[in-house]
């Protein structure tokens, strides 16, 4: 786990935190379990906080829109930090799908079944902490 360059000064404060990659490491594994995956289906994969909106080979409108990108070839997942107040705020269990299955394509169900991101968000729930807004997690994870 690593947050790319230094922690600016608008980060989300959970950035700079001495337990962030343990606590990345709980989100990753809690997402892995719903998705039916053991933890160590992750091993070896790089999960990056990014602080500024990076490029995911997407081109038109959807390119703007970009909070998350796995690269299964370099087994690196990249989120956007920003806007999030804590790690299982952002496109983490998203993108661990995407790591799990190799469905760049949305192409399983689960994408888009609701009664599966609402695990998928007590999950979320179980551990993050009380200020933890996680009312928009749906939003930004399910494929519509």
């Amino acid at each position: 786990m690593t947050v790319d360059g230094r922690v600016a000064p608008y980060a989300p404060v959970y950035l700079s935190s001495p337990d962030l990659a343990s606590r990345a490491r709980t989100v990753l594994s809690g997402a892995a379990a719903v998705w039916n995956a053991p933890a160590t289906a992750l091993d070896g994969y790089l999960l990056v906080f990014e602080q500024t909106p990076f490029d995911c080979g997407k081109t038109g409108p959807e390119a703007d829109e970009i909070t998350g990108c796995t690269w299964e070839d370099k087994r690196v997942i990249q989120v956007l930090a920003l806007g999030a107040a804590c790690p299982e705020a952002t496109v983490i269990a998203h993108e661990v799908g995407h790591a799990l299955l190799g469905d760049n394509d949305h192409s399983d169900p689960r994408w888009r079944d609701p009664e599966f991101w609402d695990r998928m968000l007590v999950a979320m729930q179980h551990t993050a902490p009380g200020d933890c807004a996680l009312e928009r997690f749906v939003e930004f994870n399910e494929v519509r």
